[in-house]
């Protein structure tokens, strides 16, 4: 979805790319600290 955006609104692009590498370093490697069962104390890792 963010590749689309990026290529339909070009005024876009400081916004999105911060977006996008937020993503992508969840993505990369996971949420971590803010993961809800971490806060919950469920998790397993």
């Amino acid at each position: 979805m963010t590749l689309i955006i990026q290529l339909t609104v070009p005024d876009g692009w400081p916004l999105h790319i911060t977006w996008a590498a937020m993503a992508l370093g969840i993505m990369a490697w996971g949420p971590g600290r803010i993961a809800l069962d971490h806060w919950i104390g469920t998790d397993k890792g």
